[in-house]
């Protein structure tokens, strides 16, 4: 553990230009850091971590499965169910810039990360390593769009998973120089496929996270 943070320690020391996120809605809360390691030409290097507590989630059966919940309690125990997830991802981005304003223009990026799901119903374990894409449009000094997808089939995940898709879609507005506000949509959403006690092959989703959000952006 000395040697990981001895590292990380390293990593700031060295390359100092980064952002950490904080973000929210009304059923989840998460924060995001990114730092950059490594810069050539106009493309930019990132290594990320990334921790979601998530509230009362949305279970629902898919695929041939017969998914079967014995009685009404574990009906709802699914229903209420709470998620966290944690991810380390690393992407690589390509700014480009608007001649006439000398501004950052429309920047398109690309990459990976692991993603571990600790679901609260059930010892079912879920581990994926998405492809990323990223998107990101800087209109003016103020205001940005951002999109970032993912996506693993059933080859990418591990243990109890068999797909997991996220969809994010934010505006930014620049409110200090080193800082912003914004607001989006995402979705993020696992697939799970494991046999039961009884030795029943059993299929359900898990939307994790989905609609609207906010938070800050703080540059450093």
């Amino acid at each position: 553990m000395k040697k990981i943070l001895g590292f990380v320690a390293v990593l700031f020391a060295t390359y100092s230009f980064g952002s950490a996120e904080l973000n929210l809605n009304s059923n989840s809360i998460g924060a995001l850091v990114d730092w950059r390691i490594h810069k050539k030409g106009y493309t930019n290097y990132y290594l990320g971590v990334r921790y979601v507590n998530n509230g009362k989630v949305n279970v629902s059966g898919s695929g041939g499965g017969s998914f079967t919940l014995k009685d009404d309690e574990k009906i709802e125990n699914f229903m209420s169910a709470k998620s966290t997830l944690a991810s380390f991802n690393f992407k690589m981005m390509n700014q480009y810039r608007y001649r006439k304003h000398n501004i950052q223009g429309f920047g398109l990026g690309m990459g990976m990360s692991a993603e571990y799901i600790d679901f609260d119903e059930g010892s079912q374990d879920f581990i994926a390593v998405p492809l990323r894409l990223y998107g990101n449009m800087q209109f003016d000094y103020r205001i940005s769009f951002d999109v970032d997808l993912a996506y693993a089939p059933e080859m990418l995940t591990l243990q109890d998973g068999i797909e997991y898709q996220e969809f994010k879609a934010k505006f930014n507005f620049r409110v200090i120089d080193n800082g912003y506000v914004f607001a989006g949509v995402r979705h993020v959403t696992a697939k799970y496929d494991y046999e039961d006690d009884d030795g029943d092959d059993q299929k359900y989703t898990v939307k994790l996270d989905r609609g609207v959000f906010g938070g800050f952006k703080i540059i450093f």
